[in-house]
């Protein structure tokens, strides 16, 4: 990090990165703040510290050469005219503007962003598309000023549907659910299913469900949880406090949506569409595979009853495809 630190911010949190560097022993770090006036409880633990504090500043320049040796620190004026400056010696710079939330994605929907004042940040304005921010985008901020855990954002098969083949075939969206990417080594599964509270597979393409949870194995150190969105946080917690092993979780839930096929002429709905032999395929099983152009994780229930999970993106082709499917069966083509 740096012996001497020159910390450049608008906002309160690089404060207390400069309170836990003077804490660990970095030599009297500057805090140089544009705002003109910070909270007082700022300056009284700064100067605590031995922090020096510049209030209505900024860095204009740097020095040094393959690394920073010096800034030049000027003050700022009502205006925001910058008056003259000084240089100071440092061996770190770091800059913080404050929590700003991941918009960027919003105005590819056509949206526009709009400034907050209250927030001092832009966030999403009117939506265009059937998209739903989530997180600090939505202004859901938690306590300490990070945005609150990710939601299911968007479905795209929502208000869809696909004619009945009265008695033979029926194909629905999936209620939505949270999916979860769990990553750790097999040899850790047993440890980790006591905090997680259900089961996970011990063989690849198998499931395994508890209450209103459905695990799947895809891969020697994957597995991918299915479950209500109100579940997710508890997961979260549980693992990251009761794991003692190495494992990654991420929440997904935005990436894929599910379609259910139902019905005694399910598997002939599929294997028109699938390369898999789905006859051999057991109830209770789950796999990686390729409907047309378009990967998918599909589960077996039973031999009448299929959920497949698809990427956002190719959910209305593989829709499309089994919409076709399902007029060849009606008319016993």
């Amino acid at each position: 990090m740096g012996d001497r630190v020159v910390v450049a911010t608008s906002h309160d949190s690089a404060w207390k990165a400069a309170f836990d560097l003077a804490r660990a022993g970095t030599a009297g770090p500057l805090v140089v703040d544009v705002r003109p006036a910070v909270d007082g409880d700022l300056l009284a633990e700064a100067r605590g510290l031995g922090i020096e504090a510049l209030c209505g500043g900024t860095v204009t320049d740097t020095r040094g050469r393959l690394r920073v040796s010096g800034v030049r620190v000027n003050s700022v004026g009502p205006s925001g005219a910058v008056g003259r400056g000084r240089w100071v010696g440092c061996d770190a710079l770091l800059m913080s503007g404050g929590w700003t939330p991941s918009v960027h994605l919003f105005p590819h929907t056509g949206g526009k962003l709009v400034w907050d004042e209250a927030s001092q940040v832009f966030l999403p304005g009117q939506a265009t598309e059937a998209c739903r921010c989530a997180g600090a985008g939505a202004r859901e901020q938690a306590a300490d000023g990070v945005g609150a855990p990710m939601v299911q954002e968007r479905n795209t098969l929502r208000g869809t549907g696909i004619p009945d083949v009265a008695g033979r075939l029926s194909v629905t969206p999936a209620p939505d659910c949270a999916r979860l990417s769990l990553r750790l080594g097999p040899d850790d599964r047993t440890a980790a299913e006591i905090p997680l509270g259900f089961p996970l597979p011990d063989r690849i393409g198998r499931t395994g469900a508890m209450a209103r949870t459905l695990a799947l194995r895809l891969g020697p150190d994957e597995w991918y949880p299915l479950m209500p969105p109100s579940e997710v946080e508890g997961v979260e917690r549980r693992l990251t406090a009761g794991m003692p092993a190495p494992f990654s979780l991420v929440d997904v839930s935005h990436r894929e949506v599910g379609i259910e096929v139902v019905g005694p002429a399910a598997t002939l709905a599929l294997t028109s569409i699938c390369a898999l032999d789905l006859d051999a395929m057991p109830a209770g099983s789950a796999t990686r595979t390729i409907l047309d152009r378009a990967q998918v994780v599909l589960i077996e229930h039973g031999a009448d009853r299929y959920r497949i999970e698809v990427r956002q993106s190719f959910a209305d082709h593989v829709r499309g495809l089994l919409q076709a499917v399902a007029r060849g069966i009606a008319l016993d083509i």
